[in-house]
């Protein structure tokens, strides 16, 4: 009888994957990845639901949710994600953590289990590098982060790869964070563009590229103004995922080309809560699938309504383990077992289980 395994690539393990690849390397064929996914992606193909989930305010505010994707008849695929803004201070842990699962659609079967940390920031960073590609103003950028969190890294490096950036202005409220901000990116900033802390206010006169990535509270947005943008400027918006909470103000969204990474979900917890449903442009995958019939999107101000898409993990899942089988990392566990009667559940059960010795 054949063992089943189910591959499992713990934080460890994808980290050396990785590293074997070289981490611009990996980052690139994600976003070509990502992109070919966008350009390909119909409903006769995928199946994605919106994510559902937990959310709550004790013990702590947070939530746990769920995104299933079905790739019919190929693949089933399933991230678990948890937002816990405490968790950085309290716990040493990342704000989102998250777990991948892909299953075999004939059988069930659990075929690959993966962390989801790294590779979550990563499509994150992918995504909005894509929608950059599509809607940045011009090649050489002048790029702005507002919030100085972990997406922060992932957003530089994704769109340092399909960009010239000539200068970063940083800021966050917390302005330890900004400054640690310019030391961790240091080893991603190829190019030497100088990195700076700003305030505010310089970052939006200055950014033809901003990328919002904060923990605001919901019903406590907007963290920008839209006065001091540029007339052209994008925006990739990576904050906004509860319903009430939102990074950009409702008179920007309604003056500029927005683009949800997917609007049935964007319009519950996205920026484009904000909008009606004629405010709103095409989804990504539409943009990515016909750009010429957008390239006027340019022009003008865009926001990139980024709330989380299992399209993006999904396809974040099927590059790691790619490489991973290429390279034979990763643990291959017999998780489910094997039997020879699949009709008894007991069959491998001890004849002295079956003996009740608990008085």
């Amino acid at each position: 009888m054949n063992k089943q395994t189910t591959l499992v690539l713990d934080h460890r393990q994808i980290v050396q994957t990785i590293e074997r690849v070289g981490i611009d390397r990996f980052m690139s064929v994600l976003i070509d990845r990502l992109e070919a996914a966008f350009a390909e992606f119909s409903d006769g193909e995928y199946d994605v639901p919106v994510r559902s989930g937990f959310h709550y305010h004790k013990p702590v505010t947070g939530l746990v949710e769920w995104m299933p994707l079905h790739h019919k008849q190929r693949a089933v695929f399933l991230k678990a994600v948890g937002y816990h803004p405490t968790n950085p201070v309290d716990h040493n842990l990342p704000t989102v953590v998250a777990t991948f699962k892909q299953f075999d659609p004939v059988t069930g079967r659990l075929i690959a289990l993966a962390d989801g940390n790294l590779l979550t920031a990563m499509r994150t960073g992918a995504a909005s590098a894509v929608a950059t590609r599509h809607l940045a103003p011009r090649r050489r950028i002048s790029l702005g982060l507002v919030g100085c969190g972990a997406q922060a890294v992932t957003q530089f490096h994704a769109i340092s790869q399909v960009t010239e950036i000539d200068h970063v202005r940083v800021f966050d409220i917390e302005l330890q964070n900004a400054h640690s901000l310019i030391d961790r990116v240091a080893p991603l900033n190829s190019a030497r563009c100088q990195i700076e802390v700003t305030s505010l206010e310089q970052l939006l006169k200055a950014s033809d590229v901003i990328c919002t990535a904060t923990s605001v509270e919901a019903g406590e947005g907007p963290v920008i103004s839209a006065p001091s943008l540029k007339t052209d400027v994008h925006i990739n918006a990576i904050g906004s995922d509860l319903p009430g909470k939102t990074e950009l103000p409702v008179s920007l969204l309604r003056d500029s080309f927005v683009c949800p990474d997917f609007p049935l979900q964007a319009r519950v917890e996205g920026e484009c809560q904000q909008l009606t449903e004629d405010q709103i442009g095409p989804a990504l995958v539409e943009l990515v699938a016909s750009p010429d019939a957008f390239a006027a999107a340019k022009t003008r101000r865009s926001v990139f309504d980024s709330t989380g898409f299992a399209l993006e993990d999904f396809v974040a899942m099927q590059l790691i383990t790619d490489y991973a089988s290429d390279f034979g990392v990763g643990t291959h566990l017999e998780i489910e077992g094997q039997v020879s009667d699949p009709f008894n559940p007991y069959e491998d059960l001890k004849r002295s289980a079956f003996i009740n010795t608990i008085e």
